[in-house]
């Protein structure tokens, strides 16, 4: 395991973040046996936090906790199998010490059951009232970019993190930022590219799994995990409170960063890219926020898919219209390549591009943006100009 300070860039790649053996402080979990409820691993504030003495590995819930709340595990439990992600429970009173709310989900043999103070229903109110207005606003946009730039203004002004953005990966993983909404004394990172090892292949996989992410404090101290003998490390890669690459921690240290949040935007399936929150303090967002902040990540990303299959429809139906306008047009002409050369324009709506350039019996046809100077031209297709290919093509810049 990667200690804090101790990271180079090699130990991203290397390292098992889904098994940290910790949590972050701002609750506890503990991890039981399905059938019979025996404590097989807890963290260490647990027993503290839940007010629960004598708590500990090998303890039974059911002489800690309530018939009724046994119950609403059971449930929580069997949705989550069903849903095949984690369940919530809001506001259930564990003790006399306090309520919390509960993310319940299975690991390997373990019932993972994590625990956070509840969250005050005003807050909660507050936000499913601006999710409503948010949706509302962003459901007609049919621009990317308005998209984009709506959704970071809609998301800081809903969270009050001092930077929204909005990263798009690019094929290789390496990604860009492509919107932002910031406190107006920080430097923009807007249009600034990253490389694909800033996001590590087993991060990404983790983002993947888990939609939404928060670091309360960057410079949180770790609460390790008890467990019983003999026990492996539990897969933690769906647990909210799941403790963080100490690696990550100290890359958000150097930027100045106190605390983050990041929602994966998934696309067709595929981890299209994400919304990163930076806050240049300690915050903590309850679960039954974080909960409304992912419908809004699952949201965004439907409104992606929609406004991409839209313009996928529409450059074929372009595309269906230019080839069947060019066959007819071009039907009775007798000199096809000055035909082409005269309706060069015509092609560009078929590639997003800036120019067009057309090389046919040795003649040089542009549109738009491209090289026109014959040397230029014969630094870029060597081959086109000594000779050996004289065949018709379509190159874009």
């Amino acid at each position: 395991m990667v200690e804090f300070g101790q990271a180079d860039l090699t130990s991203c790649d290397k390292e098992p973040i889904h098994i940290p053996g910790s949590i972050q402080p701002h609750g506890c979990l503990l991890a039981c046996e399905r059938e019979g409820f025996r404590v097989r691993r807890l963290s260490a504030n647990a027993a503290s936090m839940l007010g629960l003495e004598g708590l500990a590995p090998g303890s039974l819930l059911s002489d800690h906790l309530s018939a009724a709340t046994l119950h609403t595990l059971r449930n929580a439990l069997a949705n989550s199998l069903s849903l095949g992600r984690p369940a919530y429970v809001f506001g259930e009173q564990i003790t006399q010490h306090g309520r919390f709310d509960l993310s319940v989900h299975m690991s390997g043999d373990d019932m993972v059951i994590e625990c956070e103070p509840e969250g005050a229903p005003e807050d909660n109110n507050q936000f499913v009232a601006n999710l409503r207005m948010m949706l509302d606003r962003l459901r007609d946009i049919a621009d990317m970019e308005r998209l984009f730039s709506a959704v970071v203004r809609l998301m800081r002004g809903m969270l009050h993190y001092d930077r929204v953005m909005i990263y798009r990966f690019d094929p290789d993983w390496s990604g860009k930022i492509v919107a932002e909404a910031r406190f107006s004394a920080l430097e923009s990172f807007l249009g600034q590219h990253f490389p694909s090892a800033d996001i590590p292949v087993q991060a990404r996989e983790l983002y993947r799994r888990a939609l939404i992410r928060m670091i309360g404090d960057v410079s949180y101290t770790p609460v390790p995990m008890q467990q019983l003998p003999g026990l492996g490390a539990l897969d933690m890669s769906l647990s909210q409170l799941r403790s963080v690459s100490p690696v990550h921690c100290e890359y958000l240290s150097n930027m100045g960063v106190g605390a983050s949040m990041s929602i994966s935007l998934m696309v067709d399936g595929k981890l299209w890219g994400m919304i990163a929150c930076h806050n240049y303090s300690p915050k903590i967002l309850t679960l039954g926020e974080r909960t409304i902040v992912k419908i809004f990540g699952e949201f965004v990303a439907l409104r992606i898919v929609v406004l991409l299959r839209t313009s996928r429809l529409h450059v074929t139906q372009q595309t269906h219209s230019l080839i069947e306008n060019f066959l007819r047009d071009a039907v009775p002409m007798s000199d096809m390549p000055s035909y082409l050369r005269e309706h060069i324009a015509d092609l560009a709506p078929l590639i997003p591009c800036d120019g067009i350039g057309l090389w046919i019996d040795g003649q040089w046809t542009t549109y738009g943006t491209a090289p026109s100077p014959r040397r230029r031209f014969s630094a870029l297709f060597p081959s086109l100009m000594n000779g050996r290919d004289t065949r018709s093509g379509i190159r874009t810049t």
